[in-house]
């Protein structure tokens, strides 16, 4: 990931699978208060779309992590 700003990380995926059901997992050490294995699931988005449906990960363990489907136009449902 690059840094973008003073707290805005980004990456780019050039060949994400179309109208497939995906999951991800962030991990950030910043958000252990809230989760204690760093699973991000909120301020994440994805070509603009902010990723709201919360799923399993496989992790160390399971852990939480966000799901959404690419089209192949590149619009993102979440």
């Amino acid at each position: 990931m690059q840094a973008v700003g003073a707290d805005l990380w980004q990456i780019t995926f050039t060949d994400v699978p179309l109208d497939v059901r995906l999951s991800l997992r962030v991990s950030d050490p910043n958000v252990c208060t809230e989760n204690p294995t760093g699973a991000a699931t909120r301020n994440v988005s994805a070509n603009d779309v902010v990723l709201v449906d919360i799923v399993p990960t496989p992790g160390s363990g399971t852990e939480p992590g966000l799901a959404f489907t690419v089209g192949a136009n590149g619009t993102v449902t979440p």
